[in-house]
Order: structure tokens, then C-alpha cells, then sequence
């Protein structure tokens, strides 16, 4: 009987990490969209940036109410806001929107006064850098895991004071295997 329980939790154990390993694959594998670049150019935005939801509202799907209910509010840059609220009060799904994640039911979510399906996706999505809470370490370097992107393509300048900034410089400057005079250098 010890073997037999074992097994079964063997195996209720790869069917738990098979969803996310699934989810993973599904996306991957997704075709880009054709019409990424289609739209307005972002990098137009060179100056300040007023972000508004107008009238927004926001179902899950295997939801039976909204998440989100005729909101509406407006960010001006230079703007510190913090989003509070109870668990399930639509925090984390408001920054899924303003990124691009998730596509509203209705209103409209607008940058500088224009619709943000109006802006080209890939640019679009340039303009955000979104840390979620439920978010794990990769296993790759400091550098990998704060830059996102391409070794070559980290700006260490950047990267180290968003370091700072955090609080954390002294943190990773005091692990053993860390070649700071590299990173610096």
C-alpha cells in the first residue's frame, strides 16, 4: 500500500507542474499576430504621459460577475498612486489592462488621449516593465532576471540603480559568486 500511495502522488505530482509546463508550450507556440506593428508608433509619446480609463469594465471568463465595473480614473505623470483593496478587487487586473495582457469588455483605456487598440502592439508593449506579485526568480543570472532581455542588451547602469532604488544593491554586491567588479567594469 506505501508503493501504491506513492505512486498516486507521483502522479498527481507531474499532472500539477504538466499544467503550467502546458500553458508554457501553448504560448510558445502561438503565431505572432500579423498585425503587431500595425497601428500608431508609441515612441511618439516623448513627452509627458496622462493615462486614462474611461468607463472600463472587465469579466473573467469563467467568472459570473465583473471584475472591473464602469471604472474610470486618470494617472498624470509624476503621479505616485497605490492601488488598495481586498484580494479579487481587480489590482492585479487593472496593471493586465494597462499592459496589454488583457483586452477590456468595454470602454477604453487611453494614453495621452488615444486608444490604446489604436497603438501598435509591439510598441505598445515597449512602453511597460510590470513585476506581478505572484512573479519567481528565474534560475539565470541577477543580470537575466532584473534586464529581461539579452545579456548584451542589459543596461547596467540601469539595472544597478534599480538596484539601488529597491534597496537591494548591498544585497547582491554581498553574494559570494557574484562577479561584481565585472558588472561594473
Amino acid at each position: 500500500s506505501k508503493w501504491l500511495n506513492e505512486f498516486i502522488e507521483s502522479s498527481n505530482n507531474i499532472r500539477k507542474v504538466n499544467v503550467p509546463v502546458n500553458e508554457f508550450r501553448t504560448c510558445i507556440e502561438m503565431e505572432t499576430s500579423e498585425d503587431v506593428e500595425k497601428g500608431i508608433d508609441a515612441s511618439f509619446f516623448d513627452g509627458p504621459i496622462t493615462i486614462e480609463f474611461k468607463d472600463v469594465s472587465f469579466t473573467y471568463a469563467e467568472a459570473k460577475e465583473p471584475t472591473l465595473k464602469h471604472l474610470s480614473f486618470t494617472l498624470h505623470e509624476g503621479e505616485k498612486v497605490a492601488l488598495v483593496g481586498n484580494n479579487g478587487a481587480g489590482k492585479t487586473t487593472i496593471v493586465k489592462l494597462l499592459s496589454g495582457l488583457y483586452t477590456v469588455d468595454s470602454g477604453e483605456i487611453l494614453i495621452n488621449e488615444i486608444p490604446i487598440n489604436q497603438i501598435s502592439k509591439k510598441s505598445y508593449m515597449d512602453l511597460f516593465s510590470v513585476v506581478f506579485q505572484d512573479s519567481e526568480p528565474l534560475s539565470l543570472t541577477i543580470k537575466h532576471n532584473i534586464g529581461c532581455t539579452k545579456l548584451d542588451d542589459i543596461d547596467e547602469s540601469r539595472m544597478w540603480d534599480s538596484l539601488e532604488k529597491a534597496g537591494l544593491k548591498e544585497k547582491v554586491e554581498s553574494f559570494e559568486k557574484y562577479n561584481f567588479k565585472k558588472c561594473h567594469d
